[in-house]
């Protein structure tokens, strides 16, 4: 069983709206925290000033929602986190993405390298560990941790993160994400160890975080073991296909078995 200190939280993309909207299905949801994603470099998110934000905050503590970390999924789409010729540009959206995060209270924002930017060779690599290099001081001078969600393997990340040998870079670690991808949640988690900085939870049968809990490949139970194991005790984000709120408590049900 997880500590009492672990909570659980929706995505956006699960809560199936952003903003204010975001912190109402939170609380209808019955869920204690949500996760903002940045998805885009014109995020609303990212072009609010410090009034613009109160609102957001405001309804957020009135309906008891935290904020524990963001999701910066922007590079999904975009290679310049791991090229050179991208990086000043990508420094500058987490940047701005730390600031936001810092601005309502998030310890960690996602940063998410698949797809176009997915480190899949040894130059991409190296270009990501340089930008990471570049952006640790915004993080630790904002308090917010860079928690990079990646396909790499456990050993890879592990490589990658305690070269920079900071507390404000780690891992974001998705365990659908790992069953599509061919690795075993359970022992990767124990790998990783106090490296996780959150985790999101979902189910995959066939494509990338398709299911609903129990409705995939995930053996929940090893993966939970894991983490009582490494004496996780942070935040677990559902992140479950939107659209079906009967589901999605259900969802919450089996992930609150777990928790003392």
């Amino acid at each position: 069983m997880l500590g009492i200190d672990v909570r659980i939280g929706t995505a956006q993309s699960t809560a199936g709206a952003g903003g204010i909207k975001l912190i109402e299905r939170t609380a209808q949801l019955g869920l204690a925290g949500a996760e903002p994603m940045i998805d885009s470099p014109d995020s609303e998110y990212l072009s609010w000033s410090s009034a613009e934000i109160m609102p957001f905050m405001r309804t957020a503590k009135a309906m008891s929602v935290s904020l524990p970390t963001t999701a910066v999924s922007i590079f999904n789409g975009d290679d310049s986190l791991v090229t050179t010729e991208g990086r000043k540009n990508a420094i500058s959206i987490i940047r701005r993405s730390l600031a936001f995060s810092a601005l309502i209270g998030a310890k960690a924002m996602l940063l998410c390298t698949y797809f176009a930017s997915n480190p899949d060779t040894r130059q991409k690599k190296s270009n990501l560990f340089e930008l990471l290099r570049q952006a640790e001081p915004t993080a630790r001078d904002l308090g917010v941790a860079i928690a990079l969600e990646s396909p790499l393997p456990a050993a890879e990340l592990i490589k990658m993160v305690d070269v920079i040998e900071s507390d404000y870079v780690g891992v974001y670690y998705d365990v659908g994400n790992a069953i599509f991808l061919g690795y075993d949640p359970a022992e990767e988690i124990k790998l990783l160890g106090k490296r996780i900085l959150s985790i999101h939870i979902k189910d995959t049968a066939k494509n990338l975080g398709d299911s609903h809990l129990g409705q995939g490949r995930l053996d929940l139970d090893s993966a939970m073991a894991a983490l009582d194991k490494i004496n996780y005790d942070n935040w677990l984000i559902i992140e479950t296909p939107a659209g079906n709120d009967e589901a999605i408590r259900k969802d919450i049900k089996i992930i609150s078995k777990y928790i003392r």
